[in-house]
């Protein structure tokens, strides 16, 4: 996946991408990436992001 933005406010812009893996049937993997850039810069940042999907399941029958 991937997505860009202009920020509601002035002179910010949001770009992500991002990426999933099916590992097992009950089990995705996941990994994003966002930055967020302004025009002062001191408000820059960089964020990374991973996690883990686990379906459990409960068969009583």
């Amino acid at each position: 996946m991937y997505g860009e933005s202009d920020m509601v406010k002035a002179g910010g812009e949001l770009t992500g991408i991002g990426f999933d893996y099916k590992v097992a049937k009950p089990l995705k993997l996941y990994l994003n990436y966002v930055d967020k850039s302004f025009a002062d810069s001191s408000k820059e940042s960089e964020h990374i992001m991973a996690g883990i999907q686990y379906k459990f399941s409960f068969d009583m029958f």
